[in-house]
């Protein structure tokens, strides 16, 4: 079970959100898309640097 404090916090901050999570998590996948889209047109050097990584590439902590 949640504590109580911790269960009033959540409601108190979700309250003041303009939009629901659903919605928030939909503005989230589109702007991600939107940069991916934007650093695949520009060129090589600058677009590597403003994408995501690769998926054959993973950074070192994680890599097992």
């Amino acid at each position: 079970m949640i504590p109580l404090g911790l269960a009033i916090t959540i409601i108190k901050s979700k309250s003041s959100v303009s939009f629901p999570t659903f919605i928030e998590v939909l503005l989230m996948l589109f702007a991600f898309e939107l940069v991916t889209e934007a650093g695949l047109r520009l060129p090589k050097a600058i677009g590597q640097a403003v994408s995501s990584p690769s998926l054959n590439t993973c950074p070192i902590l994680i890599c097992v």
